[in-house]
């Protein structure tokens, strides 16, 4: 097909979906923007410009906006083929903000757009690099216009597609595990769990680089191997203003514990090229 990358990954989702709408089917429509390099039509970039955003930025957003529509449009074709209400559409991202789709013309503090307060961009395992939208929509089912206050990670979708689902995961471990009593607001608690993290380039895993464990209130992580090992409490300070290891060092050897089985579990198999 000829076209914007997401607008012909849309319509061949959306005739995928037209195809197999007389039986169950799963559809995973992953866009490659907002992205550099920075090329969108000027229709979704003008509004920015005129608004004052700078050009970087003003294409970026120009991306997303293009994103909403083409979500809108899975959503029309749902509504269309009478599918609306017996559909789970599940919508998040994959990091912050890149390094490479800056302001050039603001000063090097401020040259970032916007990212709700938070701490770090991409390639960073602070909030601001790895904290993203997560938004689930099933009428009928998962009630609409509340947010649920609950630790998940994308290894979560699987679990709880399943657990909606009343199928049977594979005798295979995953790591995640089922949101579905947090949606449906059925009986249930949050998990205790911890999730974790690590970001860095290479072919081999390196111990403690730039990694995060973190749990519903707590997150120790560090940005590299040779720095010391830093805790915020995420309740109190979501912006990771406060490094409060020294006050809880319990906390952070427990964490720091539970990284370390998860680490070796994840090289068990493949050996050093695991990452």
């Amino acid at each position: 097909s000829n076209g914007y990358c997401s607008d012909v990954f849309t319509d061949e989702c959306l005739d995928f979906i037209t195809r197999r709408a007389g039986e169950p089917f799963f559809a995973y429509l992953a866009f490659n923007a907002p992205h550099t390099p920075l090329q969108i039509a000027d229709q979704w970039a003008d509004p920015y410009r005129e608004a004052g955003v700078n050009e970087a930025h003003a294409r970026i957003y120009g991306m997303v906006s293009n994103i909403d529509h083409n979500v809108g449009r899975v959503q029309a074709k749902l509504a269309e083929l009478n599918l609306a209400d017996n559909t789970l559409v599940v919508f998040t991202s994959d990091h912050g903000p890149c390094g490479s789709a800056q302001n050039q013309e603001a000063p090097a503090g401020e040259r970032h757009r916007w990212n709700g307060g938070l701490r770090g961009i991409k390639g960073s395992v602070y909030q601001g690099g790895v904290q993203v939208p997560s938004l689930w929509h099933w009428p009928g089912h998962v009630p609409a216009g509340r947010d649920v206050d609950c630790l998940a990670a994308t290894v979560d979708v699987l679990p709880t597609l399943a657990d909606l689902c009343g199928a049977q995961l594979p005798e295979q471990p995953v790591d995640g595990v089922s949101l579905a009593a947090q949606l449906t607001e059925r009986p249930g608690t949050s998990p205790e769990r911890t999730v974790f993290m690590q970001w860095h380039r290479g072919d081999a895993p390196v111990r403690y680089r730039n990694y995060a464990a973190i749990t519903q209130r707590w997150k120790v992580t560090r940005p590299h191997e040779s720095a010391a090992d830093e805790l915020y409490d995420l309740a109190r300070d979501p912006h990771e203003t406060a490094d409060i290891a020294v006050a809880h060092p319990d906390v952070v050897e427990r964490l720091r514990q539970e990284y370390e089985v998860w680490f070796d579990d994840v090289g068990t198999t493949r050996g050093a090229r695991t990452f």
